[in-house]
């Protein structure tokens, strides 16, 4: 199989002839590479689906825990809830920080909804107020984190590996609306005063 990633809709319908072995290849639209669901234009919102799809399911399931018949306290429902279903809304966290605000709030929501049911809150509690009282991290702060962490583990690898690489010879551009990665570590390093060093 062969994908073309592509921001133009004209490029990404041409017909491409690949062949391996006499064979010819199937084009795939959103190949899954690594678990994460892409797309020809990477705006990963396959994956942020798929994600919002099993994260609503587990989060159900950690729902009927509390219920009236088992009972589960605040300390269980938020370690479960951290263990179970953060885990699957927080994979590729560092790859979305170039996806839109509006499919990220996708995943918002589901820990907005979270950490009401934690701390038994109704629906018109303020959203920090119940992380704060929960202990737990906006997820837009985990991104940010887990965005910072990559590049610096990219810029501490071995200096012929191909990802370090790519972080110390990577020049911005503005050509596409859409920014890269690399663009929010630019951004991050900038809002949160970090050392270049």
């Amino acid at each position: 199989m062969y994908t073309i990633f592509s921001k133009s809709h004209k490029v990404a319908k041409e017909k491409v002839i690949l062949k391996i072995n006499k064979k010819d290849l199937l084009k795939e639209q959103n190949p899954t590479y690594l678990g994460m669901q892409l797309d020809r234009q990477l705006t990963l919102k396959q994956h942020i689906e798929n994600l919002r799809s099993k994260s609503t399911k587990r989060l159900k399931l950690l729902k009927k825990l509390a219920t009236t018949e088992w009972g589960s306290d605040k300390s269980t429902l938020r370690n479960l809830y951290l263990g179970y279903v953060r885990s699957s809304l927080e994979y590729g966290a560092a790859l979305m920080t170039s996806c839109s605000t509006a499919n990220l709030k996708q995943l918002d929501r589901i820990q907005n909804s979270a950490v009401r049911f934690i701390n038994g809150g109704m629906r018109s509690t303020p959203t920090a107020a119940c992380e704060v009282h929960a202990n737990i991290e906006p997820l837009g702060l985990r991104r940010e984190k887990a965005t910072l962490e990559l590049f610096e583990k990219s810029k501490r690898e071995e200096k012929d590996s191909p990802n370090r690489k790519l972080v110390d010879e990577w020049h911005p551009e503005t050509r596409l609306k859409q920014k890269s990665v690399l663009h929010k570590v630019l951004e991050l390093q900038t809002k949160h005063n970090l050392p270049t060093q």
